[in-house]
């Protein structure tokens, strides 16, 4: 296949792959591929107008996490976050409003995704900080930190309830905030 933005394995097929890369002859665009490793059959899925890339799969296997960047575009529309199905029902396309960082689902079972913003070249106060989770319905919360405080990287709970940043040995509680 190529160059690719980010690799994601079916969670219930072994031998399918889910990958982002440049669309041949697309101008600039990209699009969401699968490749069946026992056929070598790769398929388009989506194309899309920006850089996509693809991050992981759900938990119960129903969207691939696509992150959309647009780096010619202002600050607020530079990255678009992708919620591709892959059962046939309708993808979900949200706007974290500003540029963001890593990209993952919570584990939640509503399918809320958790990100931090891009603060790398960039002047303080142009992205708030902290670590934040989005609803389906494009609802934006900081489930941790503040000014100067954020996790980075972090590990998340089986049931997605709970993270623990990275440097700090503390559990925070992504649905109260609370940290133990």
């Amino acid at each position: 296949p190529g160059r690719t933005g980010g690799v994601a394995w079916d969670r219930r097929d072994p031998n399918r792959l889910y990958y982002c890369k440049p669309v041949e002859g697309g101008d600039g665009k990209s699009g969401a591929f699968t490749l069946s490793l026992e056929t070598g059959e790769e398929t388009l899925l989506k194309t899309f107008s920006g850089s996509a890339g693809a991050w992981v799969i759900s938990q119960d296997n129903k969207y691939l996490l696509i992150k959309e960047y647009f780096p010619e575009a202002p600050l607020e529309r530079r990255t678009m976050v992708h919620l591709l199905s892959l059962d046939g029902k309708e993808d979900i396309v949200l706007d974290p409003k500003g540029q963001i960082h890593q990209l993952w689902f919570t584990k939640l079972p509503d399918h809320s995704v958790e990100f931090e913003y891009e603060h790398g070249g960039f002047k303080p106060g142009e992205y708030p900080e902290g670590n934040f989770m989005m609803k389906k319905d494009g609802t934006i919360t900081c489930i941790y930190g503040g000014e100067a405080t954020w996790a980075g990287h972090r590990a998340h709970s089986p049931s997605g309830k709970l993270m623990c940043p990275i440097g700090r040995l503390q559990v925070v509680n992504k649905l109260t905030g609370a940290i133990t």
